[in-house]
């Protein structure tokens, strides 16, 4: 038990650090079964993201949502496992598998919202463009106006260029102006 906490720890040190490949190594020597594994296991993945080994993390975050199989759909761990899943399909820009992994995350989740906008961003990069529009309806919506995401009107705006909508560019570039420019 006490190596496994020094082992994390020193994991924590080298992520903090930056010298991931030392704590993405730290992080792997925590044993099966202890109370640090899940934790371990994340921050393994999020030290192989860094290192730019999308294809490492993606399998170290599926074998940690294999672990919370049996967790409630809204759990925190297995939403957070899935986010950073959804993360580096992204990272490794495939891009179809990504939005997939996105559209996993449970609508009644406090993450829900931060998927809806990441996952817009894959669907713009896999040029579904209609799709990316229909995401606004929510992203936009009364109920989340207190969420500070300007980059969603960017985005739309972004998606209204590529379609050729300069209208309806011109209108949300406006919009941002009038809701950022003072921030």
């Amino acid at each position: 038990t006490s190596r496994d906490m020094i082992h994390f720890r020193i994991g924590e040190i080298k992520l903090k650090n930056k010298r991931f490949a030392e704590a993405a190594q730290s992080f792997g020597k925590v044993q099966w079964g202890s109370s640090l594994y899940n934790q371990s296991l994340y921050n393994r993945g999020l030290a192989e993201l860094e290192q730019n080994n999308a294809a490492t993390a993606s399998k170290i975050f599926q074998q940690l949502l294999n672990l919370r199989t049996k967790a409630p759909v809204t759990d925190t761990n297995k939403v957070a496992a899935q986010m950073a899943l959804a993360r580096a399909l992204y990272q490794k820009q495939d891009w179809d598998a990504s939005v997939e992994a996105y559209a996993q995350i449970p609508r009644d989740h406090f993450m829900w919202h931060d998927a809806l906008f990441e996952q817009s961003w894959a669907m713009l990069r896999s040029a579904r463009f209609r799709s990316v529009l229909s995401n606004f309806q929510s992203l936009h919506s009364s109920y989340y106006e207190d969420f500070f995401i300007p980059e969603s009107l960017l985005l739309r705006a972004i998606v209204y260029l590529y379609i050729c909508m300069y209208y309806e560019m011109e209108k949300v570039v406006g919009l941002f102006e009038k809701s950022y420019g003072p921030v």
